[in-house]
């Protein structure tokens, strides 16, 4: 899952559960009850007070936590209903962009900004992002005649996730309103998230013990549950077969230990 890795590019999609990530909501989040909640109870205010036509201002998101940030990202963006998606890794916008106000230029209604990895951005990025959330607008460069010009940027939903905040600045952490915590989950839930996804792609398995053991086996990480799974999905496929059983989930283990393997060893040169 990409939530729990450094991108290096800007990613727009994830792989094979491209389409179960594009709709899940909050109201079929696995785990994390207390954080879901707190954002169910967020997006209604502003969609209630939408309705009475207070004009309610989305309000920046901050997911904190080691798991499933991506899922609950996507569930939060799907439940307010936005149409566009756009992701960035904080790594990237550290690394390779000058300006964070680029990230935002596209400037489109019903638009989440997601920056992952948050942690990761340096004191300039920070800074930026702060001006932004504060004041509202973004900076924006006219190639041609080479001057910026100030474009008002509300309404957009911005949600950022670390892993942690003690690198991010108090002026930042003040303008985002809603700071939500992710704990760890339990192999009951991990059974039932991984149960979830083969109903929603339509995958058979054998058992529900054969989920309950890669559950089991995952370590209390979603993303190697998930990992796991899908590997044993190919390794299905490979041989053309049609159902997920022990030996294509052993195969998988091993497929995936070995690789481990080969990361441990290698060596910069």
């Amino acid at each position: 899952m990409m939530d729990e890795k450094t991108e290096i590019t800007p990613i727009i999609e994830t792989d094979i559960n491209d389409q179960f990530e594009k709709e899940i909501s909050l109201h079929r989040v696995i785990g994390n009850k207390s954080a879901a909640d707190i954002l169910k109870v967020v997006v209604e205010q502003y969609q209630n007070d939408t309705l009475a036509g207070r004009n309610p201002q989305l309000s920046p998101v901050l997911l904190v936590g080691q798991q499933s940030r991506f899922t609950m990202v996507r569930a939060l963006s799907n439940t307010y209903g936005n149409l566009n998606f756009v992701m960035v890794s904080a790594y990237f916008l550290t690394q390779f962009v000058q300006n964070i106000n680029d990230f935002f230029s596209s400037n489109s209604k019903y638009s989440t900004y997601y920056i992952s990895n948050a942690e990761l951005l340096n004191a300039t990025c920070q800074l930026q992002l702060y001006k932004i959330l504060k004041y509202k607008r973004i900076s924006i460069l006219d190639p041609i005649e080479n001057t910026w010009s100030q474009v008002r940027f509300q309404n957009r939903l911005i949600i950022l996730s670390a892993s942690k905040i003690d690198t991010l600045s108090r002026s930042l952490l003040d303008e985002i309103p809603i700071q939500v915590n992710l704990g760890q989950y339990s192999a009951a839930e991990i059974f039932q998230i991984l149960k979830q996804r083969v109903c929603f792609l339509n995958w058979s398995v054998s058992s529900d013990e054969l989920l309950s053991s890669i559950a089991q086996v995952s370590g209390g990480e979603v993303r190697k549950g998930i990992e796991l799974l899908r590997m044993s999905y190919f390794v299905m496929r490979s041989k053309g077969e049609d159902e997920i059983d022990e030996a294509h989930l052993n195969k998988a283990l091993h497929l995936l230990d070995e690789n481990g393997k080969a990361a441990g060893q290698k060596t910069v040169g």
